[in-house]
């Protein structure tokens, strides 16, 4: 197996079996519900930590990309919401200031992302998912760290369970 497809079966997208060959890995429900988890712990300290430590021009530019992201949800494509959902995180993980964190979580995304794409398919999570992201980026603005936490993990478990639904 090539160095790129040994990462990609570390990161659990894909998986080796002898005299079979390379399959793309199913995540079934206990193994999505353990990635929420993670993303759940991972996103909210990520959240709290830009509300403590963000600049102001990362204030400024995380309402840029906000801005960006109420775009991409209009438009109703799902994978025009995954990219500036991206945008946005890339922007809080730079001002929360945490490397290992964001490494994690970089990780964490990598693996949400099969779930994320089933969850947006839908028009009302879509919508949903918008009115949970408003709330949460109104608490980043105020740099309410406590509310910001708690908003994060509700927005991630609604959509686990709009994912976990899709799931075979």
């Amino acid at each position: 197996m090539t160095r790129p497809l040994r990462e990609l079966e570390n990161e659990g997208l894909v998986t080796s079996q002898s005299n079979r060959g390379i399959f793309v890995s199913r995540l079934d429900e206990k193994e999505a519900r353990a990635i929420f988890d993670v993303r759940a712990s991972l996103e909210s300290l990520i959240c709290r930590l830009f509300c403590e430590n963000a600049t102001e021009a990362q204030m400024a530019e995380c309402r840029v990309c906000f801005k960006d992201l109420e775009k991409a949800y209009a438009q109703g494509r799902p994978d025009e919401v995954i990219k500036a959902k991206s945008y946005f995180y890339d922007v809080l993980m730079a001002g929360a200031d945490n490397e290992i964190a964001e490494r994690m979580l970089r990780s964490i995304h990598i693996r949400v992302s099969q779930l994320r794409t089933m969850s947006l398919s839908d028009s009302a999570r879509r919508a949903a998912s918008l009115v949970e992201l408003r709330t949460l980026y109104d608490s980043l603005m105020a740099r309410d760290a406590a509310a910001t936490e708690q908003h994060s993990k509700t927005h991630i478990w609604a959509a686990a369970q709009a994912a976990m639904a899709k799931l075979p």
